[in-house]
């Protein structure tokens, strides 16, 4: 199956650079296993090693173009959430089970309310980690669950349920091969972050490999080597936001000083810029004064709002209840 979602990679490549053959299978196999278990034919939706072997072949011809056109979806869908690269991808896994609903429900999926709810199941399986560990369990669960509830059932799905992101993780999201760092990456950007260098519109999925954006370090790593860091991290996701190569070259030394070059390279009037700025859930004020702690906190507390928004519940302190979730 060709695709012209680079995200995906080759389906022969393998897990490190697209979506796996196998997770093809598995999709089918989703896919057959529920429409038995509707029938009263199956006993459980499954994907095991061996529902992969006894698949047969005919049930493979009539759902792959199916399955195929579902993963086009999919790529669509991941467009839509300002993923376009496979570096940039939090989970390949994810992507079976959402396949394996689409090609269940087709049209069904389409409108806002059921947009809503997928989007709202995505966010909390890469905020929360969900699809960390074993998953094979996690799609069968997902993908009956997640029929479910687009139908309009009460009960969201474990996925969103049992998801939840603790704020000290932002402090602990130091490696971008984590998925919660590639998710708020992603989501700066689809919330309409504008580059310090390309100021002209918010960034698109289009300009990403254009402009070689990346995730830069506002306060540079230089910086903090003559003891500014105030004891706070200083390589988390905090200190992070997606900027092109051209605007990481401007920004060398304190931000109070690179700043003013950024400024001028724009065209634009300061206080404009700083509107450019704060597209990226930034304080400007605390770059002009290069107060790290100011920064630090204030683009903590706007991080935890914006994963709150997507995930659909408060972040949470890893050492109170629910109930004072904040």
């Amino acid at each position: 199956m060709a695709s012209k979602y680079p995200v995906f990679g080759r389906l022969d490549s393998g897990l490190e650079n697209g979506l796996s053959s196998i997770g093809f299978l598995q999709a089918i196999a989703l896919v057959r296993t529920w429409e038995r278990k509707e029938a009263g034919a199956g006993a459980a939706v499954s994907c095991k090693r061996r529902d992969l072997l006894d698949l047969p072949l005919a049930d493979f011809v009539r759902l792959a173009p199916a399955l195929g056109e579902a993963f086009a979806w999919v790529g669509d869908f991941l467009e839509r959430q300002c993923i376009v690269r496979p570096n940039d991808l939090p989970y390949k896994t994810q992507l079976v089970p959402l396949a394996a609903v689409r090609a269940i429900l087709g049209d069904g999926m389409e409108g806002q309310g059921p947009q809503e709810k997928i989007e709202q199941w995505y966010w909390c399986g890469v905020l929360g980690e969900m699809y960390g560990g074993s998953t094979e369990t996690r799609f069968t669960r997902d993908v009956e669950q997640l029929v479910d509830w687009i139908r309009q059932e009460d009960r969201a799905p474990d996925t969103v349920t049992d998801a939840f992101f603790f704020t000290e993780r932002l402090d602990t999201l130091t490696t971008r091969n984590s998925a919660a760092h590639k998710g708020i990456y992603a989501l700066l950007v689809k919330q309409g972050a504008v580059d310090w260098h390309y100021t002209d519109s918010p960034l698109s999925p289009g300009q990403l490999d254009e402009y070689s954006v990346d995730v830069r370090q506002v306060f540079p790593k230089a910086w903090f080597r003559r003891g500014n860091s105030q004891g706070l991290p200083t390589n988390s996701i905090v200190n992070k936001t997606p900027l092109s190569y051209r605007a990481a070259m401007d920004m060398m030394g304190a931000p109070s000083s690179y700043l003013s070059t950024l400024v001028a390279a724009s065209d634009l009037r300061p206080e404009w810029f700083a509107d450019v700025v704060a597209t990226h859930l930034i304080d400007p004020e605390s770059l002009r004064e290069s107060d790290y702690k100011r920064f630090y906190t204030d683009r903590s507390r706007q991080l935890q709002e914006l994963v709150r928004s997507v995930m659909g519940k408060p972040t949470m302190l890893r050492d109170v209840s629910e109930g004072n979730a904040r």
